[in-house]
């Protein structure tokens, strides 16, 4: 009889941990789909993997940006994620997009290069069709730029944001209005 109720105390015990466990990754599960609708995907899987590396700060890369101000159209812009760019962020009708980081990529700059040429491309194909239609053509102005950026948890300890800055980000985002 004793035998009996240790051993469903055990069972107990396990099933409990096993509930425990369960909800915990259901919970990371959600808090990481919540987190990547205000950071890249990628970002947020990163900062999910190891939480006590989650603190404000930086480090230099060596990286590219690639600032696309795609006027009314700023959705084109997603297309970066067929070169392993990430959508940093969108300011206005323009999208910043970093490659090299947060995910190492060797050939960065040829990523962006090439990311920069699609959009390019789909903006020419999309304004033969708009033309034919008798509507608007869209315009836009690509700035892009590889050097060294410091990137990482930027701002304050109560509103941090993964991004990259520097002498390199500034020039291709001038460039991108020129």
């Amino acid at each position: 009889f004793r035998l009996s109720d240790r051993r469903n105390d055990e069972i107990g015990q396990l099933v409990d941990a096993y509930h425990n466990m369960a909800s915990g990754l259901l919970e990371k599960n959600q808090v990481e789909k919540v987190l990547s609708r205000f950071v890249s995907p990628t970002v947020a899987k990163k900062m999910m993997s190891d939480l006590k590396q989650v603190s404000l700060g930086g480090r230099e890369v060596e990286a590219t940006v690639v600032f696309a101000d795609i006027v009314g159209f700023t959705r084109l812009s997603e297309a970066a994620t067929f070169y392993r760019g990430t959508i940093d962020k969108y300011m206005g009708d323009c999208a910043m997009i970093i490659f090299g980081i947060p995910e190492d990529d060797s050939e960065h700059s040829y990523h962006g290069l090439c990311c920069a040429i699609m959009i390019q491309r789909l903006v020419d194909r999309l304004n033969v069709l708009r033309s034919s239609r008798g509507l608007t053509t869209v315009n836009f102005r690509i700035g892009i730029n590889t050097g060294t950026m410091l990137a990482g948890n930027l701002g304050s300890h109560d509103r941090m944001q993964y991004t990259v800055v520097g002498d390199s980000v500034n020039l291709a985002s001038r460039l991108s209005n020129m």
